[in-house]
């Protein structure tokens, strides 16, 4: 039967504190850089002419001519911290999963330094925490579940609820950040698009969270109802994880 979830180590003071509930606020020093980075975003788009970022990204879905290609980088948290600090390796990419401020300025200062289409967004974690396993957070990377796996059998399972992105551990946070980063385009009025991530898909979430990788494959084999079953949970919160993506951040597209 269910056993309820771990906490995730490492976690910051806001973990589960539920999406409407969460304290933070822009200091007058930080609204100052936010500013310069937009203007600097903006001043990017209008030296090179030609179609807006978003206008070329949008080609690019779509299929059609744009007149150049799409400049991103796959920055991820990685980078934006080393935009932060000028590669001092001072702050580190794990901060920007626990402070959602610091993952919006990175986003902002790698693309107005980089001059990007768009900012390259992934999820601050895949859900280590979530499924009855022990986790933690690592400065050098997303969070990581240590051995052994909760899931092994069916009974394991049983009564496993369907987490809530509004409530549960890390991912109030990142909606948060995604909401922010799409009002502070809005609010300069910057024709950048947003790339939006719900990583990794239902089978990842299983692989990485519930059985482990090797575990998966001969689950897959031996007792295929124990892999449906799980990655039946996992879709349902990945439908109600891009959901909340959708009406928060308003994306031009989603990945997983």
């Amino acid at each position: 039967m269910w056993k309820g979830r771990q906490a995730i180590g490492g976690a910051p003071y806001w973990y589960n504190t539920p999406y409407d509930k969460l304290d933070f606020e822009w200091t007058v020093e930080e609204k100052l850089m936010i500013d310069r980075f937009c203007e600097q975003i903006q001043k990017n788009i209008d030296e090179e002419g030609g179609m807006t970022p978003r206008e070329r990204v949008k080609a690019l879905l779509w299929g059609k001519e744009k007149d150049r290609v799409v400049a991103c980088v796959q920055t991820l948290t990685t980078y934006i911290t080393k935009t932060l600090d000028s590669h001092a390796d001072a702050i580190k990419p794990g901060d920007a999963h626990k402070f959602p401020k610091l993952w919006v300025l990175g986003h902002l200062a790698t693309v107005a330094r980089y001059k990007l289409d768009y900012a390259n967004f992934h999820n601050i974690n895949y859900g280590e925490d979530m499924w009855g396993g022990k986790s933690v957070m690592i400065d050098y990377g997303s969070p990581i579940i240590e051995p052994p796996y909760p899931v092994k059998s069916m009974e394991d399972l049983e009564g496993m609820p369907v987490p809530d992105p509004y409530t549960d551990g890390l991912y109030p946070g990142y909606l948060w950040a995604n909401r922010e980063y799409r009002r502070i385009l809005d609010e300069h009025q910057l024709p950048i698009p947003i790339w939006g991530s719900i990583c990794p898909g239902p089978d990842l979430l299983m692989m990485m969270g519930m059985t482990g990788w090797t575990e998966f494959a001969v689950i897959l084999r031996k007792n295929p109802e124990l892999i449906r079953k799980g990655m039946d949970i996992a879709t349902e919160f990945l439908l109600k994880f891009g959901k909340a993506i959708i009406d928060e951040a308003r994306p031009e597209a989603i990945y997983m």
